[in-house]
């Protein structure tokens, strides 16, 4: 009999080893098996449970950081695996025995064990190029209270074990703690623990702290790259000021307070740099609701698409018309913190105007929405979104309220948030074709149609406090003339002017599109240089009031204009002491910090961030939230030690996601790529992971009928990826943050940085895994 047997044999033999009729159970286990079997078994049991007296010190033997723990007698130095290995064998073994210590020698992260893991040969594992880092979003840090980052040795006893636990303290504050224990064992929230700070006692002279102390737990957070741990957040219950005079003797001077203060800044930092860029980055469109009504959207690079999509034809904003109060009815309903919808929507233009219409997933039966789908989906303006709805705390609220003069009035009594994200486009359009059309009249669709009336148009700001205007604009009024094809359209005056642009307000309305080109005759200012034709400077629209009596104008640039604009910046340079620049609506620091965590607290989709190595693009870090979503559960599964593994995504697809799209070109929408994941499972185990782009299938039939063997021989994903480059990663609130940590430490300003301008493009995924069930045939067999 292998040696490999006859430990297999004598795990299974350990709970019975103490038992009466262990005898018994011996012969029945090894009744076919040799006679020198049961003699080879009982000796290597009688050597696993054997008392020990050895202490196991792991310092330099494990890829870890071991602490002494003073257990039972017995001084220990061990890291966080092998505490928890500590404990599972404790309860398998019954005491300490030969086989606890030889566990706590042999585990997997013990230099001698991976070195003969790695000699193996039938050990095929290999570095992945597209391991990633994995970064908490949005976990701030910020505390109302002093709280003491201590890293201390406790014992813990629960009322579900008879075990003493032991682990280490996270911090400290007056209130509460946070405690790493073993994940071994189970807990709860609003379960009680006690707990001993073992270690604190030996260090402070403070009467009662040998004492066990009542924590209530608020909370329990396992560490997704780290599965021997548990963090506990909770609420000490006992009334004692002993840790207070614990943090009052830690920080007796002023550098260790200074030390304190700094902890959470240094702590913070770097995520908060991935953070920023992640905002400035985003592709879902963020916006506030009052009730049922439409008030901010927060425009960013790359969701200014989505925001452009609802511009009608005189580049006036709609979106408010999406948002009915019977839609809002239901999506803004109080007993619901979260929910979710699809909206599909196209355009039609009909006489020079734009009609928007749209339909939310739940308000109609599916035979008109398949109707509403074939009629839209054969329009190159059909888009599919998903709205993500989360209603704000008092706190977010009273956030937002308090800059409600800087945002205009618009901040009053918001009530919602939502983020409105792309989860289809004309790629996908086909698949809404696949399933048969209705037997129904058009004219049904035409009841989805928005109103040609804006009573509200919310008001958008851009989420960075950089200007974004290609030249300063300065009031200035002058007399015009309006024309179009020699034909006079109305007269006005100038409200404000700039080199290449002019915003006009005219005595007579005027049925004016967007990009429509016009001329302009400026009645005084051509007496100044009769050498000038600004009798009529070409120029062409940009934005029109409903009303047709606002218009704001940009001049056609070309070899004959050139002498004008430059005359046109000769008159506002000869009177900068006479006119007033037009100061541009930023957002302020203070603004951009409340907004910083209302969204960073709801996200919705995962960002991954591109660096550039050596010519290379290379996936560094993806930004997470917990729970995990299912995907990312499943790249936590197929990475090793702390990373993620984006293999199965970038795996031959390099050059689609990453190469082609993030060339450094200023302007760029995002490119979209959808990608399906069929992971092959045996008896609940992943045997393989194959991935394809849309484009990868040479037609719909071949998709389809990849899609139905995933989801008959295992599961599907299906994820839509946005890649977009990166040409200036630095925000205003990123420019703050380095400054304040060059201030506290030269060295980690100086890091993040350098990492920072290292990132030279941006992914972000999205799980639109059940919207692509729901437009093919196949979810109906």
């Amino acid at each position: 009999m292998d040696q490999s047997d006859v430990l297999s044999f004598a795990e299974r033999l350990i709970p019975a080893y103490h038992s009466s009729d262990f005898e018994s159970l011996l012969d029945k286990v090894t009744q076919d098996q040799p006679p020198s079997a049961k003699i080879l078994i009982k000796m290597e049991l009688s050597q696993m449970m054997a008392p020990c007296h050895n202490n196991v010190d792991l310092r330099g033997k494990v890829d870890g950081v071991c602490r002494e723990y003073q257990i039972d007698g017995f001084t220990h130095y061990l890291d966080d695996v092998a505490l928890n290995t500590y404990h599972k064998n404790m309860k398998k073994f019954g005491s300490y025995t030969y086989g606890v210590w030889s566990a706590l020698n042999s585990t997997r992260n013990n230099y001698r064990v991976m070195q003969k893991k790695a000699q193996d040969p039938t050990n095929n594992t290999q570095t992945n190029a597209f391991d990633v880092e994995p970064i908490r979003l949005g976990y701030d840090l910020k505390r109302m209270e002093k709280r003491l980052r201590l890293s201390t040795q406790v014992q813990v006893k629960t009322a579900t074990t008879d075990m003493l636990i032991h682990g280490e303290s996270f911090d400290l504050s007056l209130s509460g703690g946070r405690f790493k224990l073993p994940s071994c064992f189970k807990y709860k929230t609003d379960q009680i623990i006690k707990v001993k700070f073992v270690e604190l006692n030996q260090r402070h002279d403070i009467p009662g702290l040998d004492q066990y102390i009542d924590y209530k737990i608020i909370g329990v957070n396992d560490a997704y790259s780290h599965d021997s741990v548990t963090f506990l957040r909770a609420l000490r219950i006992t009334k004692t000021d002993i840790i207070g005079q614990v943090i009052t003797e830690s920080l007796t001077t002023i550098r260790k307070q200074q030390a304190h203060d700094n902890q959470d800044k240094i702590a913070r930092v770097r995520s908060r740099a991935y953070e920023h860029i992640f905002l400035k980055h985003s592709c879902g469109l963020p916006l506030f609701f009052n009730n049922d009504t439409l008030q901010l959207a927060l425009v960013t690079e790359n969701n200014r698409e989505i925001w452009q999509y609802w511009h009608d034809e005189r580049n006036q904003q709609t979106l408010g018309n999406l948002f009915t109060p019977k839609r809002m009815a239901a999506l803004a309903k109080s007993n619901l913190k979260e929910c979710s919808v699809t909206i599909y929507a196209f355009k039609h233009e009909l006489n020079g105007k734009t009609l928007f219409f749209s339909l939310l997933k739940p308000e109609v039966k599916d035979e008109i929405r398949h109707l509403f789908c074939h009629v839209g989906a054969q329009r190159d303006t059909w888009k599919v979104f998903r709205l993500t709805m989360f209603m704000l705390s008092e706190s977010e609220q009273a956030t937002l309220a308090s800059h409600d003069d800087e945002l205009q009035g618009y901040a009053t009594q918001m009530s919602h948030y939502g983020v409105l994200q792309e989860i289809g486009d004309i790629q996908s359009a086909q698949d809404y074709l696949l399933q048969a059309k209705p037997a129904l009249p058009v004219k049904y669709v035409n009841a989805f149609c928005h109103p040609r009336a804006i009573p509200h148009s919310p008001m958008g700001i851009h989420f960075d406090a950089c200007s974004r205007r290609r030249e300063p604009r300065y009031q200035f009024r002058t007399p015009i003339e309006v024309y179009q094809n020699n034909q006079l359209l109305s007269t006005g005056a100038t409200v404000d002017i700039s080199k290449h642009g002019l915003n006009l307000t005219l005595k007579k309305p005027v049925a004016l599109t967007s990009e429509v080109d016009v001329t302009i005759n400026f009645i005084e200012l051509q007496l100044y240089n009769s050498k000038l034709a600004l009798d009529r400077v070409p120029y062409q629209t940009v934005r029109i009031s409903p009303e047709g009596r606002y218009v704001q104008l940009m001049i056609d640039e070309n070899a004959e204009t050139v002498k004008i604009t430059a005359f046109l910046q000769s008159i506002i340079d000869h009177n900068k002491t006479k006119i007033i620049e037009k100061p541009e609506v930023l957002p302020s620091v203070a603004l951009l910090e409340g907004l910083h965590s209302i969204l960073l607290s709801k996200l919705v989709s995962t960002p991954i961030y591109i660096e550039k190595q050596s010519r290379r693009l290379k996936p560094k870090v993806i930004g997470i939230k917990l729970p995990l979503p299912n995907y990312l559960e499943l790249f936590d599964f197929l990475g090793k030690d702390e990373t993620l593994s984006l293999d199965s995504i970038y795996k031959n697809h390099t050059n689609t996601l990453m190469a082609t799209p993030m060339r450094h070109i200023e302007g760029l929408d995002p490119q979209w790529n959808e990608i399906y994941l069929f992971i092959s499972k045996f008896a609940n185990r992943i045997q393989a992971i194959e991935a394809r782009l849309h484009s990868d299938f040479n037609d719909a039939q071949a998709r389809l009928e990849y899609i139905k063997q995933a989801k008959n021989l295992g599961e599907l994903l299906v994820l839509r990826i946005a890649s977009t480059p990166v040409i200036n990663a630095k925000t205003r609130l990123l420019h703050e943050d380095i400054e304040e940590m060059s201030h506290l430490d030269m060295r980690t300003a100086a890091a993040i940085d350098k990492e920072v301008n290292a990132i030279a493009g941006y992914n972000e995924i999205i799980d639109i895994t059940e919207e692509v069930l729901m437009r093919i045939p196949t979810h109906q067999d």
